[in-house]
């Protein structure tokens, strides 16, 4: 397994999402992702993060929101130093673009594997960490302020600033 880096990009043209993987030792396709899409996988990296973050004790919603918006604050500094985070705009070219239809995701040990399905059609299967996690969710929730998806149910305690083109690293399995 491999480390390799991913990017993604809005495109406002298809009102869409772009996955683009940067490998030269392979092939990879361009994942683009819906607003559905993403709001679902994005509903479903919260439920992830949220869970990940266990409290003794009873905590009100309003001290839950302010402790996931520090953690997450703090995973994205830690791990970045908020340089990675964004990037400068570029013309973006696809490579062999493929239209997810479903995503999955399955925790095997202590790391996430989110799988991007066409139709049935396995696309690609990507295994990541908490932080990278939190890197996706982060660049998503800028993306989608940038793309002025109503979408700030989904993003409660994920700051949105950026210029929407957000990067992480992950592995493809």
């Amino acid at each position: 397994m491999n480390g390799l880096k991913f990017t993604f990009h809005f495109l406002p043209v298809e009102d869409r999402v772009a996955l683009v993987f940067e490998d030269e030792t392979r092939e990879m396709p361009t994942i683009v992702l819906t607003r559905r899409i993403v709001k679902m996988m994005c509903a479903h990296l919260r439920r992830i993060l949220e869970g990940a973050m266990s409290s003794d004790g009873h905590m009100y919603q309003d001290q839950k929101t302010q402790v996931m918006a520090f953690a997450h604050e703090a995973f994205i500094h830690e791990k970045t130093g908020n340089d990675e985070i964004t990037s400068e705009k570029k013309q973006l070219k696809l490579k062999n673009p493929s239209l997810t239809t479903r995503i999955n995701f399955q925790k095997i040990n202590k790391v996430w594997a989110i799988s991007f399905f066409r139709q049935k059609t396995l696309l690609v299967r990507m295994r990541m960490g908490k932080e990278t996690l939190h890197q996706v969710y982060h660049a998503l929730a800028a993306i989608s302020a940038t793309a002025e998806w109503d979408l700030q149910d989904i993003f409660g305690w994920a700051k949105t600033e950026g210029d929407g083109q957000g990067m992480g690293k992950g592995y493809i399995c």
